[in-house]
C-alpha cells in the first residue's frame, strides 16, 4: 500500500491495524540498516527509535513518520547499507516496556509545550497499543467538594488488573497548593501521567510528561496512604515552582479502550 504515511502506534489492533504489512516491511527495511528490531507489524518504540536514528544518521528530517513507497527516508532505507551500518550503535534492548515522552517533544506530541501533557500520556500509550477511552470512561476519585470513596476503590481495582496484565492506564492527578492543603482542587485535574507498573511494596510506577528530563519525569512513585488509600507522589526536590516539585493527588483513572 504505497502512499500511507507510518508513525508511531500503526498497525496495533488499536491503532490503523491495517497497516501492519506496511510496518513490518518497514522494519524488515530498518533491520537491513542494522537496528536489531523484531519484524511484529507493530510500528512500537522500537521501530520509532531506530526511524529517528535513521533520519539523524541520514541528515533527513527527524519526524518519526515515513511515507510508503515514496518520500525521502523510505528512498533512503531502499540504498545498499554501509559495511558497518549505524544501526549497530543503537541498543533497542534497554528501551522501557513503557516509554517515556515528555510533553515538550515536538516529534512525538502534537501541541507539545506546557498544555501538551494529556497529548503525551497519549502517546506513551499508543506506543505500546493502548488507547484510552475517551473523557466519559473514568474513575471520577476527586469529585467539586469531596473524595469519591466508592470511586476511589472501584478505580484502584481497574489499576491493578491493568497492571497485573502489563497494561498502562492513564491518571489525571491535581498538584495545586489548595490540592495539598484540602485534599482536592477546584480545577479538580491539572494534570496527565501514565501508571505501567505496581510493585511489591505497593508503590505505582508512572511516567510524569511535566518535564523534558527523562532522569526526572520516568519511573516516579505513587505510594499509597495506609489510611484512606489515595495515591500520593511527593514533589522533586529542588523543583519548587515546577510541577514535577509538587505534591500530586490521583483523581481520576481513564479506563483503556477494550
Amino acid at each position: 500500500m504505497s502512499g500511507v504515511t507510518l508513525k508511531l502506534g500503526d498497525g496495533f489492533p488499536k491503532f490503523n491495524s491495517e497497516l501492519s504489512t506496511q510496518v513490518k516491511e518497514l522494519q524488515g527495511l530498518l533491520r537491513k540498516w542494522g537496528y536489531e528490531i523484531t519484524e511484529t507489524g507493530y510500528f512500537d518504540w522500537a521501530t520509532d527509535s531506530a526511524l529517528i536514528h535513521f533520519q539523524r544518521y541520514s541528515g533527513l528530517s527527524v519526524d518519526g513518520k515515513v511515507l510508503v513507497g515514496a518520500g525521502k527516508t523510505w528512498k533512503a532505507l531502499q540504498k545498499p547499507p554501509p559495511l558497518t551500518p549505524p544501526g549497530r550503535s543503537l541498543s533497542v534492548v534497554a528501551l522501557e516496556s513503557v516509554p517515556f515522552i515528555s510533553q515538550f517533544d515536538e516529534i512525538h506530541v502534537k501541541g507539545a509545550g506546557l498544555t501538551g501533557c494529556f497529548a503525551a500520556s497519549e502517546t506513551m500509550l499508543r506506543a505500546v497499543g493502548v488507547k484510552q477511552a475517551g473523557p466519559a470512561n473514568k474513575y471520577q476519585i476527586v469529585t467539586k467538594e469531596t473524595w469519591d470513596a466508592s470511586a476511589l476503590k472501584d478505580g484502584l481495582a481497574y489499576l491493578d488488573g491493568k497492571l497485573n496484565k502489563g497494561t498502562p492506564v492513564m491518571v489525571g492527578v491535581s498538584y495545586s497548593n489548595e490540592a495539598k492543603e484540602k485534599g482536592y482542587n477546584e480545577n479538580i485535574t491539572e494534570h496527565f501521567v501514565v501508571i505501567f507498573a505496581k510493585k511489591g511494596d505497593g508503590t505505582y510506577i508512572f511516567h510524569d510528561p511535566a518535564t523534558s528530563s527523562k532522569s526526572m519525569g520516568a519511573s516516579r512513585k505513587f505510594s499509597k496512604d495506609s489510611t484512606t488509600q489515595r495515591l500520593i507522589a511527593e514533589g522533586i526536590p529542588g523543583q519548587e515552582g515546577y510541577a514535577v516539585g509538587a505534591r500530586y493527588f490521583v483523581t481520576m483513572i481513564r479506563k483503556n479502550d477494550e
